[in-house]
């Protein structure tokens, strides 16, 4: 297996555990908005990385879900969401830091 793929693995499976978490919070009668689209924010950019490792595909250090939407979009990628969708979870990725 290539090192790429193997990163590419490892991303996803921390962006299954974020997912995990998120589907807890989201579920939770006191669970707090920030913390929990946190984890969702959290798993779609490991998710999107990984995607992007796995063709090889150079991408600046962000947390920008619609920059690496895009990226991969402009591959020919489908992706569940537009890239604007994506970008809705932004803010949290940098609140909680």
């Amino acid at each position: 297996m290539t090192p790429c793929i193997e990163e590419a693995r490892r991303l996803l499976r921390l962006a299954e555990r974020d997912y995990r978490t998120f589907l807890i919070l989201r579920g939770h009668p006191n669970a707090e908005l920030e913390p929990t689209c946190f984890h969702a924010q959290q798993a779609a950019e490991k998710a999107l990385k990984a995607a992007l490792i796995a063709r090889s595909t150079d991408f600046r250090r962000t947390h920008d879900l619609e920059e690496l939407a895009n990226l991969l979009a402009d591959l020919g990628v489908a992706l569940p969401f537009t890239s604007r969708e994506f970008r809705r979870l932004n803010p949290f990725a940098v609140e909680l830091r």
